[in-house]
């Protein structure tokens, strides 16, 4: 899998000159946050999963045609929406091949983090959805990650921006070919790779850390754990990745 990842607006118009800062709060506008987001997903992306940042094209078909020449199998444009200051919330438009990749989006955004779900619709919905919409052919989803009209909204992308990006890296692991191993602090059942196992002891938080038992660690990453009395000391052992 190689995903595009774009941020919405941050373009100069090739006519006039002008700079497309999209939405305004206050000193905040949504090509800043949009980009600085995007740049927090392409950190934890970087050495998993393979990604392709786009040029800030006027024309957002330039943006997309350079992924495909990059050989881009997914599109995630990042973008804040603005309306009134009650709107709130997170929403996406996708095309006919990304309606299951934004459902996740919007979903595990909001599980993880407290937006409300706005849900996901076809770009035919939006007459003012970007044209790359209606050249492409791989699954494109435009993210409307909370209105930056709105203060609570706007807030909490200050403030969480990290896990905002957490959460979206989780669902683009779901379609790549990375192990996906999710846990939960409490809980025995685990995840790995979209199947349920049982943990022996379930993840604890003690002293502000989380903790996993070894015995676990070695079930779910395939370790061989030696136990060294005498020292103490703990030797792991994994095999070399081919």
């Amino acid at each position: 899998m190689k995903i595009a990842l774009d941020s919405g607006h941050n373009a100069k118009n090739p006519d006039n000159g002008y700079l497309d800062c999209g939405a305004v709060n206050g000193k905040y506008t949504e090509a800043d946050l949009a980009e600085k987001l995007k740049l927090s997903i392409c950190q934890y992306l970087k050495g998993y999963i393979d990604y392709f940042v786009p040029n800030y094209a006027w024309n957002t078909q330039d943006r997309y045609r350079e992924a495909i020449k990059n050989k881009c199998d997914y599109y995630l444009v990042i973008h804040m929406d603005s309306a009134s200051s009650s709107a709130s919330g997170v929403h996406a438009l996708y095309n006919d091949k990304g309606k299951e990749f934004a459902n996740d989006l919007v979903y595990y955004i909001c599980r993880y983090l407290g937006f409300a779900n706005r849900g996901a619709k076809h770009y035919s919905t939006n007459p003012r959805a970007i044209a790359a919409f209606d050249i492409a052919t791989i699954p494109f989803v435009l993210l409307e990650c909370g209105f930056i009209s709105n203060n609570n909204d706007l807030q909490m992308h200050l403030q969480e921006r990290e896990y905002i990006a957490q959460a979206i890296v989780s669902v683009i692991a779901k379609y790549s070919k990375v192990q996906n191993i999710k846990l939960k602090v409490g809980d025995v059942l685990a995840s790995i790779d979209n199947t349920t196992h049982k943990l022996i002891t379930a993840p604890q938080i003690i002293n502000g850390r989380t903790v996993l038992g070894l015995r676990d660690v070695s079930n779910i990453f395939h370790c061989q754990i030696l136990w060294h009395p005498t020292t103490k000391e703990i030797t792991i052992l994994r095999k070399e990745e081919i």
